[in-house]
């Protein structure tokens, strides 16, 4: 079933600046009205679908929350009722509450590959080694909700995390974003909002600490000296439960995590199985089995 695209909660009419010239444009009126896609939702309980592309429909979180629930609802039924295989949600603005309903749920079925974020990144549930989501334009929201997915697996899935070894989300927005300007004033792009907001780092960190994964790229994810301390906390949390002792490589490279921040690792480290860290923009530094000695050379 695909039915992206369209105004599925309604739509309104506004101006919009196309290439300096002001036009009249339909938009979205996300969650503005839920009398259609409640009745999207009750059919799709009674399905067998093995695809379902809801991407740029206009959902918000109420729509989110709509979704979660006829998603638990099936697998509460042993996943029969929706044996959807891909589910694609991706150009939507569900916001953190509708990103954690549906990362909450959306195990409970037998979806394998969830579609998210502004350029329809697909993420794999089946069990692979490597989560690489580098560069994707991801933002808080999407970071909500793989944290809450990484947390439902480890009681609905444990061979998900199991099988993950490596996790890269470089590159991402992961702690906001603010228009990028040429010198013109003409928005060119998005660029850091640095430790802005934490909560889908912090979705993220309480996911790991579950992990036993061996590489971590977290480089120019506009990480500051707040989002530094609490990867610190993370890491100490974990190894004190050995739950991410495999841990060998972390970059943290291109992240202004400034003084503080970096005092919050270098406290930790010790305490991990970390021998080589990734700082500024592609220095690797080694360290021995004991800490006691570090190679910074090509």
């Amino acid at each position: 079933l695909d039915i992206s695209g369209n105004f599925v909660f309604g739509s309104t009419n506004t101006r919009v600046n196309e290439n300096r010239n002001w036009v009249d444009k339909t938009v979205h009126a996300p969650d503005a009205d839920q009398s259609g896609w409640q009745a999207i939702c009750s059919a799709l309980g009674s399905c067998s679908i093995q695809t379902l592309k809801i991407s740029d429909i206009g959902m918000g979180p109420k729509g989110a929350a709509t979704l979660g629930e006829m998603l638990r609802s099936a697998g509460e039924e042993g996943g029969k009722l929706i044996a959807t295989m891909s589910l694609d949600i991706s150009k939507n603005r569900i916001g953190n509450d509708g990103a954690e309903a549906i990362g909450q749920a959306v195990l409970s079925t037998q979806i394998q590959t969830i579609v998210i974020g502004p350029k329809s990144t697909k993420v794999d549930l089946s069990g692979v080694e490597k989560w690489d989501l580098s560069g994707q334009d991801l933002g808080v929201t999407e970071m909500v909700l793989i944290g809450a997915v990484m947390r439902s697996a480890v009681a609905q899935r444990p061979e998900l995390i199991a099988a993950m070894s490596f996790f890269d989300i470089s590159g991402n927005f992961i702690f906001g974003s603010q228009p990028k300007r040429n010198y013109s004033g003409q928005v060119i792009g998005s660029r850091h909002d640095p430790d802005a907001d934490q909560s889908g780092w912090q979705a993220i960190c309480n996911a790991l600490g579950s992990c036993s994964i061996q590489t971590l790229n977290i480089s120019d994810i506009g990480m500051g000296p707040k989002g530094a301390a609490t990867l610190g906390e993370m890491l100490r949390s974990a190894c004190s439960e050995k739950l991410i002792g495999a841990m060998s490589f972390l970059s943290v490279g291109g992240n202004p995590i400034g003084v503080d921040g970096a005092q919050a690792l270098i406290d930790v480290l010790p305490q991990t199985q970390i021998k080589e860290l990734g700082i500024g923009k592609d220095l690797v530094l080694r360290f021995d089995e004991e800490c006691s000695s570090l190679d910074a050379s090509n």
